[in-house]
């Protein structure tokens, strides 16, 4: 329900062979996961074809400790379990100067939806969702002449969503029964123009999405819906400062026509300052960026807003990267964000929360990353580290300067991979600082900090045309109990084994 989907998927299907593949996929591990996977590929009627499918669920029952009027007792999630069946096919074939790429996703879920635990109550045991998904997607490009390239891509969805709650009586006498019903449709034609030091690009764009439901907001009705059409360019060039100094540019521009709010000029430019034989880049970016409120911001039942306002948001990135070799980079950036009518989730009760817009955020920060290949590509590492801060800058505003809810202050993470011969090693770890949960910033509205240490072994094996790799793995190594969200919380250490087949023609 968040409105036109414009998804882009990287093929790996070519007309160059016609070598058959298939690939088999089982897991299965704690609090009852499981996952079977299929996969095939093969050539037909001068098209590559790739067909796939897999099914994925959890029971969800994992234990977690809960506070009950100063005790603490050991519970058992219950309304967790989580079910999905999902359809792949797609085709690439070469039509005259044409290569043309279509794909088609089908996918049926069902997840319980377990409410807030306060004082050792749990809310909504008995809700449940629903959703079917069918997503079709086309790209066809050719070249125009040599240094000319058009590209037509095309999107159709069809989404059909329902929300059954029979113990929320407070809805009516037969508790919740909502049902949403969501199709959308995007069309964008591009052309693209190089040159030895230069590229141009040019293309416009028409979304459609189209909502219809029982459970909008009061004054929103049964139905939404919303069109745009976007024309847009961008030129690249590098400039030769002297003859190992290069600068390149980028400019961009966007104008949005809506059907539903004002229209709207995105701009965006970015450099990259390079020197031939020298480790260091600099780069950075300004740009004026727009974003519409999503279907579910908007007119979700007792969370969207359906006065909302899109978000406008002026930000600059400046930064450097350092790359001694192919092998070895680190990053640093800094960031300036200043964003009028944020759209934010806010929490209105314990147990729900609503969009809003906040009429002025200033947000700074800075990241930074280092990743390297050593020991002959055996050992991979990656470090990242984010400070960030978002306040409230709204004029007169009761929580002016006060930091938004939600958001962490630091986020960590790390990961490995150690290869040794046919087997492999990897974890990663994750860390989010405590978050504020009211805009005012109590000391009693503090969300501790968290972290989590996942790691894996998977060991391959080769024989005849089959490859096979065993995996194992553990996640919260450490039993962390702790919750992204107040009141929601999550699995404690869980296991999982699983068996990867793949299978081909000899060349």
């Amino acid at each position: 329900m968040a409105g036109v989907v414009n998804l882009t998927t990287n093929s790996t299907l070519t007309n160059s062979t016609s070598k058959k593949t298939a690939s088999l996929s089982l897991f299965g591990g704690s609090f009852g996961d499981r996952k079977l996977s299929l996969s095939g590929s093969f050539s037909f009627v001068g098209v590559r074809w790739n067909l796939g499918g897999d099914y994925v669920a959890s029971d969800g029952n994992y234990p977690f400790p809960s506070s009950e009027f100063g005790n603490t007792i050991i519970l058992e999630r219950k309304n967790s379990d989580f079910r999905n069946i999902g359809l792949t096919l797609s085709g690439v074939l070469d039509v005259s100067a044409w290569k043309i790429s279509n794909r088609l996703f089908v996918r049926s879920t069902s997840r319980g939806t377990p409410g807030a635990v306060l004082q050792g109550k749990v809310e909504q045991l008995s809700a449940h969702l629903y959703e079917d998904d069918i997503l079709f997607l086309n790209t066809s490009t050719r070249k125009i002449f040599d240094n000319s390239l058009l590209s037509i891509a095309g999107s159709a969805r069809y989404n059909n969503l329902k929300f059954r709650d029979p113990d929320a009586l407070y809805r009516g006498p037969n508790g919740a029964d909502d049902l949403y019903s969501t199709r959308e449709a995007m069309l964008t034609i591009k052309n693209e123009n190089y040159s030895t030091d230069y590229k141009t690009t040019f293309n416009v764009e028409w979304t459609f999405a189209e909502m219809r439901g029982n459970s909008f907001q009061p004054d929103v009705g049964k139905k939404v819906q919303r069109n745009a059409v976007s024309f847009a360019g961008s030129v690249e060039k590098e400039w030769k400062l002297d003859s190992s100094l290069v600068l390149s540019t980028q400019a961009q521009a966007r104008y949005d026509v809506n059907s539903n709010t004002n229209n709207a000029f995105t701009p965006y430019f970015g450099f990259l300052l390079h020197k031939h034989d020298y480790p260091i880049r600099l780069r950075g970016t300004c740009s004026y960026n727009f974003r519409l409120p999503s279907y579910n911001e908007l007119y979700y039942f007792n969370y969207g807003t359906a006065n909302l306002q899109p978000e406008r948001a002026l930000s600059f990135n400046l930064g450097g990267i350092w790359q001694p070799d192919t092998y070895l980079s680190a990053e640093v950036t800094g960031f300036l964000i200043n964003t009028r009518d944020q759209i934010l989730a806010v929490p209105i009760s314990p147990i729900s929360w609503s969009a809003r817009n906040i009429g002025q955020v200033f947000s700074r920060g800075i990241e930074c990353s280092a990743s390297g290949q050593l020991f002959d590509k055996h050992l991979n590492l990656r470090l990242s580290y984010t400070r960030q801060i978002a306040t409230d800058k709204t004029y007169n505003s009761l929580t002016y300067n006060k930091i938004l809810p939600a958001i962490p202050q630091e986020l960590v993470s790390a990961s490995f991979v150690l290869r040794l011969g046919e087997t492999t090693f990897g974890g990663n770890m994750s860390y989010s600082s405590f978050r504020y949960l009211t805009a005012d910033n109590v000391p009693e509205s503090l969300l501790p900090s968290y972290g989590q240490l996942n790691g894996f072994v998977e060991h391959t094996l080769n024989f005849f045309s089959t490859n096979c790799v065993f995996r194992a793995e553990c996640n919260n190594l450490l039993n962390s109990n702790y919750s992204v969200v107040l009141n929601y919380p999550l699995p404690g250490r869980s296991f999982r084994i699983g068996l990867r087949l793949k299978f081909s023609d000899k060349e």
